[in-house]
């Protein structure tokens, strides 16, 4: 009964999120849903919700966000986190900081520097944002934090930062070198031909060692769009 209760309100977020597209905001009614699976036993439910929110840009909306960044659950926080990357309130950017500071999760602390570097272009602090996340590199120990703050301070103009991501693609840990691969394919999207063709040497030589299936498919399909430009 409790698995058919989940599939009913996983639908219902299913449906909520179709509409959006075809709107500029959820309804009252669509809010409402949100904001009480918002506060849904299940974890699972309120990371859906952290997730769809990043649909929207209105204040109540963002409340929610904002409540779920702090949840007790890593995994809404981080989703709270990344979904935060559409702001444009300073408000937003102050929990981010915070976050940044105290989260005891690395992959929390990775989404809340990506989402700061989003939301300082927005507000024009850069300057102050660089600052911040270049003292916290000096104490992070978690290599998704590092990964996500060499990539924010090389968007935010310290080109010298690529060389960083360039060299974990050997990560150890796989799952640090997908991260580190979607990275480049951010970077890539800024269109510089020159640093594409970087990107792309770099990993046509890690295929050639690279062992992991899904690492594997993520450097295929950044090839595959690197040939496109």
């Amino acid at each position: 009964m409790e698995e058919e209760s989940l599939k009913e309100k996983f639908e219902m977020l299913k449906k909520i999120e179709d509409n959006v597209e075809f709107n500029d905001r959820f309804s009252d009614e669509e809010f409402s849903i949100l904001e009480l699976f918002s506060k849904e036993k299940d974890f699972i439910i309120r990371s859906e919700v952290a997730r769809i929110l990043v649909n929207s840009t209105c204040e109540r909306d963002e409340n929610i966000l904002l409540k779920l960044s702090k949840d007790k659950n890593s995994l809404v926080r981080a989703e709270a986190c990344d979904s935060l990357s559409i702001s444009r309130s300073k408000n937003a950017a102050k929990v981010l900081v915070n976050t940044l500071k105290k989260d005891q999760s690395g992959m929390v602390r990775a989404y809340a520097i990506h989402s700061l570097g989003s939301i300082s272009k927005k507000l024009h602090n850069e300057g102050d944002i660089k600052n911040l996340i270049k003292k916290i590199l000096k104490k992070e120990k978690s290599n998704l934090a590092k990964i996500s703050a060499f990539k924010v301070l090389y968007c935010l103009e310290d080109k010298e930062n690529l060389s960083f991501l360039i060299n974990r693609v050997n990560a150890k840990k796989y799952q640090n070198r997908c991260a580190v691969i979607n990275c480049l394919e951010e970077i890539s999207d800024e269109g510089d031909k020159e640093i594409n063709e970087i990107i792309k040497e770099t990993l046509l030589s890690h295929l050639e060692v690279e062992k992991n299936e899904v690492v594997i498919s993520i450097i295929e399909n950044l090839l595959k769009k690197l040939t496109k430009i």
